[in-house]
């Protein structure tokens, strides 16, 4: 047993004494970063909790409170509430919390927006079918939950691994609740690939000085794109239409692209 573990429960029941005393007042998350799994939310989350303008949740990066309710109760929000530190140790610090499923679920925009309705937003797109490579490769190596092989679940579109690539209507969800200047759409590829100027952007737009947050260091791995490269080239014909439709959108509302889009994919 971890020793994280271990404290989970003295502190957990502190909090809980502390709230039914009034004593434990936390303030809705400043930012959200809601997606797109396997899109370096990890890496982002990691950065900018070591920002000294920021403070990440207690306990754990994905809390995905807004994943598993319908509608709020005072219990449920308590629970979510001692994920957090109190408002009198934020002080004026940044409060965050990083899910990246919360993009994909159709009810979470409303939900956040109920709850936080001045939050920002951040996130993070990648090219949708490595996306979905990637989080097969998660699914089936590192966690053991996936029997199927690589071309047996995206041959079925309605898949999770598929669906969740389908970015522009889960953008057009959230721009249902949130204004745009909320919103701040980041390319993964340029997090990895351009992350100074891509760590500036984001400062920027949280309104947090510039310069502290590290550097991004992309998770070792081995690459197999060309082990699947049927399944990829089959998966980018299906994506070409839901591109250009992102395409425009991005263009249109946010005046930006992804690399990927230039690229034809």
């Amino acid at each position: 047993m971890t020793l994280l573990v271990k404290l989970n429960k003295p502190i957990n029941g502190l909090i809980w004494l502390l709230q039914t005393l009034g004593l434990y007042r936390v303030s809705p998350p400043n930012f959200f970063i809601i997606g797109t799994q396997k899109g370096g939310t990890t890496a982002l989350h990691e950065s900018l909790s070591r920002h000294p303008q920021i403070i990440a949740p207690i306990w754990k990066k994905e809390l995905h409170f807004f994943e598993h309710i319908e509608r709020f109760d005072k219990n449920a929000i308590k629970r979510y509430r001692r994920e957090f530190y109190p408002d009198w140790i934020k002080g004026k610090r940044l409060s965050f919390e990083t899910t990246p499923i919360y993009l994909f679920r159709e009810n979470v925009p409303e939900l956040i927006k109920a709850y936080a309705p001045s939050s920002c937003l951040i996130i993070l797109l990648r090219q949708p079918e490595l996306r979905a490579l990637s989080q097969w490769k998660m699914h089936r190596f590192k966690h053991g939950r996936e029997d199927k092989l690589f071309h047996e679940v995206v041959k079925d579109k309605d898949s999770e691994y598929v669906q969740r690539g389908l970015y522009a209507k889960q953008i057009l969800r959230y721009m249902e609740f949130f204004d745009k200047k909320q919103i701040l759409i980041i390319d993964s590829s340029a997090l990895l690939n351009n992350t100074d100027d891509t760590l500036r952007r984001i400062e920027q737009f949280l309104d947090v000085k510039p310069g502290f947050a590290p550097s991004i260091k992309a998770h070792v791995g081995v690459k197999t794109e060309e082990k699947f490269a049927d399944e990829l080239k089959n998966l980018r014909e299906y994506y070409r239409p839901f591109n250009e439709e992102l395409k425009g959108l991005l263009r249109d509302e946010f005046d930006l692209t992804m690399s990927w889009l230039e690229e034809g994919s």
